[in-house]
């Protein structure tokens, strides 16, 4: 962490408009937080601040020409010989200003991808404890938050394999939608592996990579990443309708899948194990209609 410090002391704490660095809140986050990175990955840095300090940075920045708007925070410096800092494999550090309400606005409103990058971002500065105080207070989601985005997103992932998909296809034109709705199912599948324990998700291109860490997609992921080689045709000895005809029916089929079928029990036992009423799972896609009309989240149209 040596270099990050340095780097902070020498291109954050001395930006223009700011007079006490206290009042910044300094992370870690991205490849370099999660212990995912390699030599070449980025140095990704997200500053916290008040916004009356935000505005203070800003306009500098703008004088400077150092931004084209107060509303764009996100910044490449220094300009020049930036291997200084982390040599000249990595990519080029940056870093974005982001005004403090706005985080905790997307916190309290249980946003699952930023309860995700906060809970996993490295503290390099956090004087006053404000960062640490807001995690602690929006550790868990409330139960009833928790059982409506479990609701959701297995709905969601059903949805796209048996409504989505257009099961009788007349046209190579319906490819494309055929593809997109097996994809958006498998990705809903693994946003709902990470709810059903009680989890935030990662944004969409780190999903399949962090599914490992629930139990779920420990057990599931390989099988469900054959299904992804089958319709983008890793093998090529299928004709690209067999391919997709094949990948959505092991996907929804569970009488010609003994792994789906091990799967969607597997899944109804933590949906009930965590709190949703077993009822509603033994109805399955007969609830279809609370996706729909969007009493758990916004409709999938």
């Amino acid at each position: 962490m040596e270099d990050i410090r340095r780097y902070v002391d020498e291109q954050i704490f001395t930006l223009p408009g700011l007079e006490n660095k206290e009042e910044l809140i300094v992370l870690l986050t991205g490849s370099r937080a999660t212990g995912t990175n390699t030599d070449e990955s980025d140095v990704d840095i997200d500053v916290l601040c008040p916004s009356k300090v935000y505005y203070s940075i800003q306009k500098e920045m703008l004088s400077a020409q150092k931004t084209n708007s107060v509303y764009n925070a996100f910044y490449k410096l220094p300009e020049h010989n930036w291997e200084r800092y982390f040599g000249s494999k990595a990519n080029r550090p940056h870093f974005s200003l982001l005004k403090f309400d706005d985080i905790r606005q997307r916190i309290e409103e249980y946003d699952d991808v930023h309860h995700w990058i906060w809970n996993n971002a490295k503290v390099i500065q956090d004087s006053h404890g404000r960062f640490r105080d807001l995690l602690s207070e929006y550790k868990s989601y409330p139960m009833g938050v928790l059982v409506n985005k479990i609701k959701y997103r297995w709905l969601l992932s059903l949805y796209w394999f048996i409504d989505g998909y257009p099961w009788h296809h007349k046209s190579d034109l319906e490819l494309l939608p055929a593809g997109t709705a097996i994809f958006n199912g498998i990705n809903e599948l693994y946003r709902f592996f990470f709810l059903v324990e009680g989890k935030p998700y990662p944004y969409q291109e780190k999903l399949a990579s962090f599914v490992r860490q629930t139990s779920l997609g420990a057990k599931y992921i390989d099988y469900l990443t054959n299904i992804v080689e089958m319709v983008i045709g890793a093998d090529g000895n299928m004709e690209p309708w067999k391919r997709l005809d094949k990948a959505v029916e092991m996907l929804c089929c569970s009488d010609r899948s003994i792994v789906l079928e091990k799967m969607e029990k597997e899944c109804s036992e933590a949906m009930i194990k965590i709190g949703v009423d077993p009822s509603w799972v033994a109805a399955d896609y007969d609830n279809i209609d609370e996706l729909l009309m969007g009493k758990l989240g916004v409709a999938p149209f």
